[in-house]
């Protein structure tokens, strides 16, 4: 993990000097993605992320089109490797929005895909509201990076996001509160 740490501030700081070595540092990082290690998992993402602040428009177009290849491949099999892939994602976005606009077609349909739909009672478990959340905090960074890019998916973003404003996981929706309150109406 502190490899990741130290590549990071690498690619920060004198990334200019190691444009020779980008493409292995991308290529050994993403495979580090797949890692059980969470700690080991979103360092390399982050990375990844500041790679992409010095990597030509080849290499990014590469690179976003390999993780989003992974999270077609990976949605629904593997939650733990997808949440890192949004997260990297998210994390490139915060870093280099702006050179994602190539990627929007496909990249923004399937964070909405993987958010689901707020009536789809099968889809809320804890495991999906992280995946879900990390989407969501994905296409929050990319529509304030793009947002003149993204005017077409506004009404589906709003929609998704209104929907799931009315849900929330942390709260329980029984009929006793509805009670509890009747009960202290008549008590006034």
């Amino acid at each position: 993990k502190e490899c990741m740490d130290t590549m990071s501030d690498l690619l920060l700081r004198f990334g200019h000097l190691l444009e020779s070595d980008y493409e292995a540092i991308m290529q050994v990082t993403a495979s580090l993605l797949s890692s059980n290690r969470t700690m080991i998992s979103k360092r390399a993402g982050n990375c990844l992320s500041s790679l992409s602040l010095v990597a030509s428009e080849d290499l990014l177009h590469k690179l976003v089109i390999m993780l989003l290849g992974c999270i077609e491949e990976q949605h629904g099999r593997n939650s733990h490797y997808t949440r890192t892939l949004v997260q990297t994602l998210g994390s490139i976005s915060r870093t280099v929005g702006h050179r994602l606009h190539k990627h929007l077609e496909r990249l923004v349909p399937l964070f909405i895909k993987i958010c689901g739909l707020p009536s789809d009672e099968d889809s809320q478990t804890a495991e999906v509201d992280e995946l879900r959340e990390c989407c969501l905090f994905g296409l929050e960074s990319i529509i304030l990076r793009c947002s003149y890019e993204l005017t077409d998916y506004f009404p589906t973003i709003i929609e998704l996001c209104d929907g799931f404003i009315q849900y929330d996981p942390n709260y329980s929706y029984d009929d006793e509160d509805e009670n509890d309150t009747n009960d202290m109406e008549g008590d006034e």
